[in-house]
């Protein structure tokens, strides 16, 4: 669930990264008429994921300061700095079932050694803060070919519900913050 105050941070960054890149799905003018919803969408699966990892949207925020710096740059598919995962981010247009839903990797967007997350951004997010995070899967649980034909046809698909669950995270920081002091010799 993001806050009304996360979602207004995600909107912010997605303002600056509409720079018209290329899209993998979307092209010409279609992709210029949504690219402050696909830009929306996607800065909200990445806030969503990086504040279950962490709890707090510092993370994310740190990441797009960097990749702010250079709009133009790819992440090589690491969303989140110095990781490799690849958040893959769709409104909820189609159903409200997260698990009729396909994770979608087209053949240029694959990394070795990635882990793709689908995140699903309710349309009244604004509303709800609702973003789900539905499952996730490495690069080679991809099917060797993308589809052939179909609405989907040159992704690489693997339906929701092949999707293995994230599991529950607890970070235990490394120091006890409390316990580390300053000491003078002698």
């Amino acid at each position: 669930m993001l806050s009304q105050s996360d979602i207004e941070a995600a909107a912010g960054y997605a303002g600056r990264a509409q720079v018209g890149g290329q899209s993998q799905v979307r092209s010409g003018q279609d992709r210029q008429q949504q690219l402050a919803t696909d830009q929306l969408v996607g800065q909200l699966g990445e806030l969503a994921l990086s504040k279950y990892l962490g709890g707090t949207r510092l993370f994310y925020e740190l990441t797009r300061t960097i990749r702010d710096l250079d709009p133009h740059a790819g992440d090589g598919g690491g969303d989140l700095l110095a990781t490799n995962v690849d958040v893959k981010c769709s409104l909820m247009r189609a159903a409200n079932n997260p698990l009729a839903y396909r994770l979608l990797v087209r053949p240029r967007e694959r990394h070795p050694n990635t882990v793709y997350v689908l995140a699903l951004v309710e349309p009244d997010v604004w509303q709800t803060g609702k973003v789900c995070l539905v499952g996730w899967c490495k690069d080679t649980h991809l099917p060797k070919q993308p589809l052939a034909e179909g609405p989907f046809a040159g992704a690489h698909v693997v339906l929701a519900t092949e999707l293995r669950p994230l599991p529950p995270i607890e970070f235990q920081w490394l120091f006890n913050f409390r316990e580390l002091t300053c000491r003078t010799p002698g």
